[in-house]
């Protein structure tokens, strides 16, 4: 094979690719094992922060913060209830509407007439 002069030495191409696989299968080694490290630090110091399983924990607030319940489990953002110049969000409750459960639609044109009516409803 032909000589590659690297470094004041003469290593032929094979052996040099074969160095650099190696010197590169070590650094994923030692890269691999200082992100565990750190990930492993970083699990630990936000368990910390948070409270053990089973306590109580209790969110205080401000005087001038209120929740006002709105919904228990389905709610609705439709964009005709939506000021765009208000800045937020708004919701109502959807429990009053009708749900159609759709687990069999894996891809498009499984079922035409529910797709148009969602796509394109009449009203």
């Amino acid at each position: 094979m032909e000589k590659i002069k690297h470094y004041r030495l003469n290593l032929s191409l094979r052996k040099s690719l074969v160095l650099y696989v190696a010197v590169f299968a070590v650094l994923a080694l030692i890269l691999s094992i200082m992100t565990i490290s750190i990930c492993d630090n970083t699990v630990d110091t936000i368990r910390k922060s948070y409270p053990l399983a089973g306590e109580k924990y209790y969110l205080n607030l401000c005087e001038s913060c209120t929740i006002y319940p709105i919904s228990d489990d389905m709610a609705l953002a439709h964009k005709g209830y939506q000021d765009p110049e208000g800045g937020k969000l708004m919701i109502v409750d959807a429990e009053a509407g009708w749900f159609l459960r759709m687990d069999s639609l894996h891809a498009y044109g499984n079922n035409p007439v529910y797709e148009k009516a969602s796509i394109h409803p009449t009203r």
